[in-house]
C-alpha cells in the first residue's frame, strides 16, 4: 500500500499463495485477498497483519465486493462488514469478515 502524500509503501503484504482479486473496505481497515486455493486472507492494510482466513471455495476466488450492512434496533444503529465473494466453482459466498473467529463461508480457518 502506498500513502497518497509520499508515494512510499507503508507495508508489504505476503499471500499463502497467488491473489488473484483484491479489495480495501470502505473504512479502509481490512485489505481483502482472494487466493487461487479457493482461500480469502483479511490483512490490516497499515501494519500487514493478517486479521483472518477464510475458505468459502474449491476454486480460485475471482471476485470481491465489500458490503457494509447498517441495522437499527431499540434505537441503536449498528454497521458491520460483509465480504461478498465469487468463485471459478460458480458461487457466490457472503463472509462477516468482521468475525473471523466464528469463521465463514462452507470451510472456515484461522
Amino acid at each position: 500500500m502506498a500513502d497518497d502524500a509520499s508515494s512510499e509503501a507503508l507495508c508489504s503484504i505476503e499471500t499463502k499463495s497467488t491473489p488473484f482479486a483484491v479489495a480495501l473496505s470502505p473504512d479502509a481497515r481490512a485489505l481483502a485477498a482472494g487466493l487461487v486455493t479457493g482461500r480469502v486472507q483479511c490483512f490490516a492494510p497499515l501494519t500487514g497483519a493478517l486479521v483472518g482466513t477464510f475458505r468459502p471455495h474449491r476454486e480460485s476466488v475471482r471476485e470481491l465486493l465489500w458490503c457494509t450492512d447498517a441495522s437499527s434496533g431499540s434505537g441503536a444503529s449498528t454497521s458491520s462488514s460483509r465480504l461478498l465473494t465469487g468463485s471459478a466453482d460458480a458461487s457466490l459466498e457472503p463472509l462477516p469478515v468482521d468475525q473471523p473467529d466464528r469463521g465463514g463461508g462452507r470451510h472456515p480457518h484461522r
